[in-house]
């Protein structure tokens, strides 16, 4: 988990000036974008049990996803195990 984040913080500090100079984006909305791709690798990297009802394994990872969505684990958690029709 920690050298994960050191090469998401890696990958914005060499991005950075190029985003912010050529494309014209905020610092701001780079961190975003990059929080945004760190989340998705972080749900690539759940697991979920079978049975009855469906249940994420991997805790670290959720939560990972969970604080850089910027939301609660337990509604993200829902949001992935839970079908809505």
């Amino acid at each position: 988990m920690k050298q994960f984040l050191l090469l998401i913080i890696l990958s914005i500090a060499t991005t950075l000036p190029y985003g912010q100079e050529v494309l014209g984006f905020e610092q701001e909305e780079i961190l975003s974008v990059f929080k945004v791709a760190a989340a998705v690798l972080q749900l690539g990297n759940l697991i979920f049990s079978e049975g009855e009802r469906t249940k994420v394994q991997d805790v670290e990872s959720l939560e990972a996803a969970a604080k850089l969505l910027c939301v609660e684990q337990k509604a993200l958690t829902r949001a992935l195990t839970h079908r809505k029709f």
